[in-house]
């Protein structure tokens, strides 16, 4: 649960904005796996590369895991892949992660 004081963008959750109470200012907290995922991304591709790394075989992927898989995810397709019919794309996606 996200506490009041904190604020998150949901397309971009490797970011975490909180509200510091002494001077009210909102601080910038960086995803320690965010160095690998240079791309923003948001719960749907964070939940779909999570499934994909439990149904490889993986039952807890670690933050380091998941970090990889989200950079495989956003860096590893070309928009040829993206672009493709819907099982193709998916085919696509699912090889750039587990890979």
């Amino acid at each position: 649960m996200i506490p009041p004081s904190a604020r998150v963008e949901p397309r971009e959750l490797a970011r975490v904005w909180f509200q510091d109470p002494r001077d009210e200012r909102f601080h910038e907290l960086r995803w320690r796996g965010a160095r690998e995922v240079e791309r923003p991304f948001g719960a749907f591709a964070l939940g779909y590369v999570k499934r994909l790394l439990v149904e490889s075989g993986m039952q807890r992927p670690s933050e380091e895991e998941i970090a990889t898989g989200l950079a495989r995810l956003l860096h590893d397709l070309s928009d040829e892949d993206l672009f493709r019919d819907r099982r193709a794309r998916r085919e696509a996606v699912r090889q750039a992660v587990i890979a």
